[in-house]
């Protein structure tokens, strides 16, 4: 399991109030990650590290355990090359 090393408060267009941003300990230099956070109306937000005015993209909380689920089952692995 991944945990954050990284708490990036910032606000968010339409949130009243700093959110607190995890970015995982997996990204290296903080440069071409992804961060997420929970939204104020029970949503899971997700940027990306490179542009992070442009806003979150939004899911709610079982599309998004559905796809955390996934993603540690490898669901979403490229195929490995062939050894040589």
């Amino acid at each position: 399991m991944t945990r954050p090393t990284e708490h990036r408060p910032s606000t968010t267009p339409g949130t009243p109030e700093p959110l607190a941003w995890r970015v995982s300990r997996r990204c290296e230099g903080g440069e071409s990650c992804v961060e997420t956070t929970r939204l104020p109306e029970g949503l899971i937000g997700v940027r990306d590290t490179a542009d992070r005015g442009r806003g979150p993209l939004t899911f709610s909380a079982q599309q998004w355990a559905a796809f955390m689920a996934n993603a540690k089952h490898g669901a979403y692995d490229l195929p490995r090359a062939p050894a040589t």
